[in-house]
């Protein structure tokens, strides 16, 4: 199998799965990623045809984020994984105890508690989103971000942006290029 990275000296397996996983399933994905920057301590990506003001990121676990003005503002999303070995496996042991599965492989694990439920947000979350509303500010008590899938009106103290590079302008971004689903 042909590996979607040209190190294969990745040293974390989290990153070699992902990166493996990545490469097998990147048809799936209804907005493609472009890993921009891979270090020992996470990769991180843009989304192909998203304004790049969205990023995601992979540590321990995944997270997609909003850049302002060289500011995290908020992140979207996260998806995390704490397996444990057990005699038969490995478990999540973030999972409540009722709802804990055995996995045959931390690599397991991962897919099914990190990898796919992202696969799954992006093309059901940000696939589909037109605009991004992002909100507070550095004088108020906090930012944060949201995807949305109408233009909405914004308030006094708001500020929407679509997710298009094509459409800014000082309220509006579209979340896609012109064209993009």
């Amino acid at each position: 199998m042909k590996r979607a990275h040209l190190n294969f000296k990745v040293r974390p397996r989290i990153q070699r799965t992902f990166l493996d996983w990545l490469a097998s399933n990147r048809e799936r994905f209804a907005v493609p990623i472009r890993i921009t920057k891979r270090t020992d301590r996470h990769i991180e990506w843009w989304f192909v045809g998203v304004n790049p003001i969205v990023y995601g990121v992979l540590t321990w676990e995944i997270g997609v984020g909003v850049e302002w003005e060289g500011e995290t503002w908020d992140y979207l999303t996260f998806f995390e994984a704490s397996p444990r070995r057990t005699a038969g496996g490995y478990l999540c042991s973030m999972c409540i105890p009722e709802a804990r599965q055995v996995f045959a492989s931390r690599e397991v694990l991962w897919r099914d508690h990190l990898f796919e439920p992202f696969l799954e947000w992006v093309n059901d979350d940000l696939a589909k989103a037109r605009w991004i509303g992002i909100y507070g500010g550095r004088e108020e008590d906090g930012t944060w971000a949201k995807l949305h899938r109408r233009r909405c009106r914004t308030r006094s103290r708001e500020r929407r942006y679509g997710m298009s590079r094509a459409f800014v302008s000082r309220c509006t971004t579209r979340v896609h290029r012109r064209g993009r689903p």
